[in-house]
């Protein structure tokens, strides 16, 4: 009987555990899937260590510009067409370092910007190709530009830092062609020894009163881009008119051909006041001791960019690019600015100009000539129109 039940139990043990235990339902939600995570939560993915670290290699920037520099010294020079900015003692400087830091020459060959525009005119239709770099006005720039005459300079290293410069390279022509080098204010001065400082004049209409009558300079708008330049823009601007212009040559005008001539007149005390110098031209001047100080108008202090730029199929395509990109960089334009003494572009550059030749009046409207202006400065200067204004004959 003992037997039988063990036996018995055994059997209800058995079917106990294979009966579903009879619990209720549980109705679960499902778990939320895991949140994306956000652009500043995801997880860094993991990084392959590499046996041994390779070597870095050089971009493909990097290559090229070698290459560049490897076909400049097989050049060996640069011819460039250099005016008053690039002058005497400035020009040698210029060349030295470049050549000392190259092995690259720099030949300047001196004239004003009309010559310059001439001679590369010249060159291209004789086949006869010597320039590869020229500097002038704008306005004759723009004509160059205009005519095919010149080449971009959009792949020179140096321009890619754009936190270096105070005006970009590229500031007046995104395109390439002009090449911004300084920033040059123009405008009135006066000599000190001979004008008091009680009767500068304030006002652009100051020089049209009885006592400046014969005492003044202009830049000959025969010859000079300058007059363009500024009295394009103020006309444009509406801040003055052709008929002021016109009543300025009834003040007995002096003509000087250009704006550095203009600014050896009124240091040497031939005249009392230039309507329209440059900063560039009289800095040295004023350096040495000239008595020549620059007059904020109320009407405004107008300021130009000069450029430079490379001359399309001269003979020199490498070497123009590696002493502009030199020349821009920050060895050039400390050398530059040491001897020129010009309002500099770069932010590491030093401002060696002395105080008189920029305008005093900081809170005065600063008015900067744009490529508009220099267009129709050159529309002036192809029709003649402000000679024949004053009466004169080209």
């Amino acid at each position: 009987m003992k037997k039988f039940l063990t036996s018995a139990a055994l059997i209800i043990l058995l079917l106990l555990a294979l009966t579903p235990a009879c619990t209720p339902k549980v109705i679960t939600t499902p778990a939320p899937a895991a949140p994306t995570p956000s652009l500043t939560s995801v997880a860094p993915a993991p990084v392959a260590t590499p046996a041994k670290a390779a070597a870095p290699t050089p971009g493909a920037a990097d290559t090229q510009w070698a290459r560049v520099m490897e076909a400049a010294k097989k050049e060996g020079t640069v011819v460039f067409l250099g005016s008053t900015p690039f002058a005497g003692d400035i020009g040698i400087a210029v060349s030295k370092s470049f050549e000392a830091r190259t092995g690259i020459k720099l030949e300047i060959l001196p004239g004003r910007g009309g010559s310059n525009y001439e001679r590369i005119k010249t060159e291209k239709r004789s086949g006869q190709r010597e320039a590869s770099l020229v500097e002038a006005s704008g306005v004759y720039l723009k004509l160059m530009k205009t005519e095919g005459l010149l080449a971009p300079a959009l792949d020179l290293p140096v321009l890619k830092d754009s936190n270096a410069f105070l005006t970009h390279p590229l500031a007046l022509d995104p395109e390439g062609y002009l090449v911004v080098f300084l920033m040059n204010w123009f405008g009135p001065y006066v000599n000190t020894r001979i004008v008091k400082s009680e009767d500068y004049p304030t006002s652009l209409k100051d020089f049209l009163k009885p006592e400046w009558k014969s005492k003044m300079l202009l830049t000959d708008p025969r010859t000079g881009s300058g007059t363009y330049w500024y009295y394009a823009a103020y006309v444009k601007r509406g801040i003055t008119d052709w008929d002021y212009v016109k009543a300025l040559q009834g003040q007995d005008l002096k003509l000087a051909p250009n704006g550095g001539a203009a600014a050896q007149s009124l240091s040497r005390g031939e005249i009392n006041a230039s309507l329209i110098s440059f900063s560039a031209d009289t800095a040295a001047m004023v350096d040495a001791g000239a008595p020549i100080k620059a007059l904020s108008m109320k009407e405004g202090d107008p300021f130009s960019l000069e450029s430079i730029s490379i001359v399309e199929g001269g003979p020199h395509t490498n070497a123009v690019k590696v002493f502009l990109n030199w020349f821009l960089g920050e060895e050039g334009q400390q050398v530059y600015a040491r001897v020129a003494k010009p309002n500099p572009i770069r932010k590491d550059t030093p401002n060696y100009q002395p105080q008189n030749v920029i305008p005093q009046d900081k809170n005065n409207k600063k008015i900067a000539i744009t490529m508009d202006d220099l267009a129709e400065g050159e529309k002036l200067f192809s029709d003649g129109y402000i000679a024949k204004l004053l009466g004169l004959a080209r």
